[in-house]
């Protein structure tokens, strides 16, 4: 018997991470997919505060000292033959 697929839902934000308001997204996107899915699945929810996304998204957007420098820049495209 194969496991059920699991499916994670992330939910990003410092007021609900912090205890503020209970998180509502989360819940409401595994409610839908429940509802929209035929397969039973397995549901993990993560409540992940905004600032740690914006140094994380920092850090996977800058490609690495390597890579910058040993890019080379494109071709010229050649004129079409009409």
């Amino acid at each position: 018997m194969t496991p059920a697929p699991r499916i994670g839902i992330v939910t990003i934000s410092d007021r609900a991470s912090q205890g503020v308001y209970a998180d509502e997204s989360g819940p409401a996107i595994e409610h839908a997919l429940r509802d929209y899915l035929a397969t039973a699945c397995v549901y993990e929810l993560r409540l992940v505060p905004t600032s740690r996304t914006r140094s994380n998204a920092r850090c996977a957007t800058s490609p690495p000292p390597a890579a910058a420098s040993s890019a080379r820049p494109a071709a010229p495209a050649r004129p079409r033959a009409t």
